[in-house]
């Protein structure tokens, strides 16, 4: 009898193993962050994003926890923020505290925006360089530079400037001034039109009539035109969301040292120029 009332208590000890299995799914460490409040703190939340569930990502997590809420900060317009970090290891899960002091934001310069070329005269982009969201005096944002300049891009797609290029898009952040100065030259270059549009009449229906046949080549033609400029569209949009995607990748920060090429402290942030073009066959 005694050895079936041992087995009886080593059962539950067998389910500890599958018990202990599903725990690692729950956090191992957890964050605490002050100091902000508002969308620098909303934004810094989302750069840090989940607690980690393993050790490993607990590992990554602490490594660039700082770097993540300074490069939150920097997207709106902070560049000289203070973060620290105090970290408790108290098993099973650690605890981070990240204190925030944001500093004073960066403030738009000098605002350089100019449209050449045939686009110069088009009453499009004259609304849309009115509706710029960023005046000097103003808080830099990242995220409505990259989002105006986006639009320029598309419209011009819209458009019909398919030879169009950003011959300057440049951010010259100086941290030290907290300054940064914005430079965007868009070439529109010439505006594709649509040429003569020839019909195939043998591909209408033959027991029409010519009234009909009319009929058939005015929606025809609208039709030809509906598929034409989605297809134009659709080509230039989806090039631009790509290059849009990539935006991120394409900031450069580069520090100077002198030798005539900017104060020391200067942070450049330079867009890399690409080409696009289209044509209509």
């Amino acid at each position: 009898m005694w050895y079936r009332l041992l087995f009886c208590l080593l059962i539950p000890g067998l389910l500890l193993p599958g018990q202990a299995a599903a725990k690692p799914s729950e956090p191992l460490l957890e964050y605490h962050l002050s100091g902000l409040e508002g969308s620098l703190k909303r934004n810094a939340l989302a750069w840090l994003g989940d607690p980690p569930t393993s050790e490993q990502a607990r590992l990554n997590f602490l490594m660039t926890a700082r770097e993540r809420v300074e490069d939150s900060l920097k997207a709106l317009g902070y560049y000289n923020a203070e973060v620290t970090t105090r970290l408790q290891r108290s098993e099973p899960v650690w605890s981070l505290d990240i204190k925030v002091e944001p500093g004073e934001p960066v403030l738009i310069g000098e605002v350089n925006i100019e449209v050449r070329g045939a686009a110069n005269a088009d009453p499009r982009f004259r609304e849309l360089l009115a509706s710029a969201p960023f005046r000097q005096g103003d808080v830099f944002n990242h995220g409505d530079y990259q989002r105006f300049r986006d639009e320029l891009l598309s419209l011009g797609q819209q458009r019909g400037y398919f030879d169009a290029e950003l011959q300057e898009h440049q951010v010259a952040v100086n941290a030290m001034t907290n300054t940064a100065d914005i430079s965007l030259v868009y070439e529109s270059g010439p505006r594709f039109r649509f040429g003569q549009v020839h019909y195939d009449d043998t591909r209408l229906e033959p027991h029409r009539d010519a009234g009909d046949a009319g009929r058939d080549r005015q929606l025809l033609d609208r039709r030809l035109l509906a598929e034409a400029a989605a297809i134009d569209f659709a080509f230039g949009l989806l090039e631009r969301e790509g290059e849009a995607r990539q935006l991120g990748d394409d900031v450069v920060d580069r520090r100077f040292d002198g030798g005539g090429r900017g104060a020391a402290g200067d942070l450049v942030a330079q867009f890399v120029q690409r080409e696009d073009h289209c044509q209509l066959g």
